[in-house]
């Protein structure tokens, strides 16, 4: 690699496939596009999802809820059609999948429905300093169940500042026979480790254990192939890669094994078939589908600029985007080491190079001034308490350019 504007020229020539930075709207500083590497907390908004937001808003006003059926397209195909933009994306058939609620509600109905303590089989296995809300959850499950989260629990520890694929597997050999769920990260939120989801499934399920997975920080960011691994079930958001929108609907994988007319076992209404949803009737009458997982009517001012936003991204496969997310990514950190040589300043990449778009720094000595300074020249990155800045350049819009561009205002907060 070489840190020069030409080279970043280079690649970008090179690596043209994956992205389509001029369907997406950016952020203005100094009335230039400001420099967003904030893929992995909020992605930008594209075109097509504000037209189609203004679209569903022009066709309530138009029809009340006749929107249903009569809108075009008719708003109950919203989930559908969701759920088919999101199968090459995780690698699932599209009655395993449905778009719901948020993340961790979804979280909490897999986890009331697979986490089903025996006196034989009741810890859950899971990784160290998982996201806030994932700690949460598996917390208030055991404690649900009138398990002790202390010693029911089981966390795998990191080595340093990453974790080793054997450390899961020698908890899954310690643990195999009294734990009910082990519940992982696709991709770890603080410092961007992919994690070896296919032969850590295998293990535990060799074991008997359901495996469980939040791909918050996953889908849209690493090739998924939930079917091929045999996950039992898994969640996400989809406002951060997926480019969903603020707050945007989750989404669930349900393992076809799984799946039953009688799923789930807390129901709503909306989870009954289509053609028997308006009978009204007294008895749930479910799918053999993930979409037999709604509870309730779900948002169409959510759906919109979510299927609007994974149809643009449909435009480009997972094989180009990826392709080009990692070479973005690369360059990335080829630029911070050079920048760190160049200013003679204590920071470090943290994150392994098993990963998707995301690299985290600790900046040593620095503090929250250096992230100010970004902010302040129009560059979006983000800090995490004590020390540390999330960084994530995404393949649809940020360019090699940009990045170049970003180490010489990096260099600029560090002086």
């Amino acid at each position: 690699m070489e840190f020069s504007l030409a080279y970043a020229q280079a690649q970008e020539t090179a690596h043209t496939k994956g992205c389509l930075r001029e369907a997406f709207i950016f952020p203005q500083h100094q009335g230039q596009d400001a420099l967003y590497f904030l893929g992995n907390s909020l992605g930008l908004p594209c075109v097509a999802a504000q037209t189609a937001l203004q679209r569903v808003s022009d066709q309530w006003a138009a029809h009340g809820v006749e929107g249903f059926f009569d809108a075009q397209p008719p708003w109950w195909d919203l989930e559908t059609q969701a759920a088919e933009q999101l199968s090459p994306w995780v690698g699932a058939a599209p009655k395993s999948i449905a778009v719901l609620n948020a993340l961790t509600v979804n979280l909490q109905f897999l986890l009331l429905h697979f986490y089903r303590p025996t006196p034989q089989r009741y810890k859950i296995i899971m990784e160290e300093k998982a996201f806030p809300s994932d700690q949460y959850l598996v917390q208030s499950q055991l404690e649900f169940h009138g398990k002790n989260p202390k010693t029911d629990c089981i966390e795998v520890p990191r080595s340093g500042h990453h974790w080793d694929t054997t450390s899961f597997l020698e908890a899954i050999e310690q643990h195999g026979e009294d734990t009910a769920i082990l519940f992982l990260s696709g991709v770890n939120y603080y410092n961007g480790q992919k994690f070896d989801l296919e032969t850590i499934t295998a293990a535990a399920q060799k074991k008997g254990i359901l495996v469980g997975l939040d791909l918050a920080h996953a889908v849209g960011n690493i090739p998924l192939e939930l079917e091929r691994w045999n996950v039992d079930f898994a969640a996400w958001c989809s406002y951060k890669y997926l480019n969903g929108g603020p707050g945007s609907l989750g989404g669930i994988y349900i393992n076809e094994k799984h799946l039953s007319t009688s799923s789930p076992s807390f129901k709503g209404w909306w989870g009954v078939k289509r053609e028997a949803r308006f009978a009204m009737s007294p008895e749930f009458e479910g799918t053999s589908e993930a979409s037999s997982w709604h509870q309730s009517t779900p948002s169409i001012l959510a759906l919109a600029p979510l299927c609007a936003a994974l149809e643009t991204r449909n435009q480009i496969t997972p094989k180009d985007y990826f392709k080009r997310q990692h070479a973005l990514t690369s360059f990335l950190a080829y630029v911070l080491t050079q920048v760190a040589q160049k200013t003679a300043s204590q920071f470090e990449i943290i994150t392994p190079t098993d990963r998707g778009a995301q690299l985290t720094v600790l900046l040593h000595g620095q503090g929250k001034t250096v992230y100010d300074r970004l902010l302040a020249q129009g560059v979006y990155v983000d800090w995490r308490e004590p020390n540390a800045i999330r960084m994530a350049p995404t393949a649809l819009y940020n360019t090699f350019g940009e990045i170049y561009e970003f180490a010489n205002r990096l260099e600029k907060a560090l002086a």
